[in-house]
């Protein structure tokens, strides 16, 4: 999907809430898994495992999402490049005309680049204060 076909869908969708009092979500934060291979002193999520979603299932909630009219996603966790499925997660989103992006602390980052390519935004943490984070 091209950025005037997003550019489109956004403006239409903040149409629908500002003049047609429409109230809906058009963007979403998924924290897709709580896996983590970092120990952040800031972050404490990679303590508590949860079983994961199985593709089916997620391929399901971005069903749902889309049909609510959701046109941006944020996948974040833990971290997101820790799924094995998250090449076909992001293929899927962008299928469904969901805009996918990415928070990561970029510990996976170079081993998923090449396929990120319908990835509209990556975000890489730096969190904490600087005696924490530049460590």
């Amino acid at each position: 999907m091209n950025s005037y076909v997003y550019f489109l869908k956004t403006i239409k969708s903040l149409f629908q809430v500002r003049f047609l009092q429409m109230r809906r979500p058009v963007a979403v934060r998924w924290n897709i898994t709580n896996k983590c291979f970092n120990r952040c002193r800031y972050c404490t999520i990679w303590e508590n495992p949860k079983e994961e979603l199985s593709f089916e299932k997620v391929k399901e909630i971005l069903w749902a999402l889309r049909k609510i009219g959701i046109v941006r996603i944020s996948f974040s966790g833990g971290e997101p490049f820790s799924r094995d499925d998250i090449v076909k997660i992001i293929d899927y989103s962008v299928s469904l005309g969901i805009y996918p992006e990415i928070n990561s602390s970029g510990y996976h980052f170079p081993k998923h680049a090449p396929f990120l390519k319908q990835v509209s935004l990556v975000k890489f943490s730096i969190d904490g204060p600087e005696n924490i984070h530049d460590q």
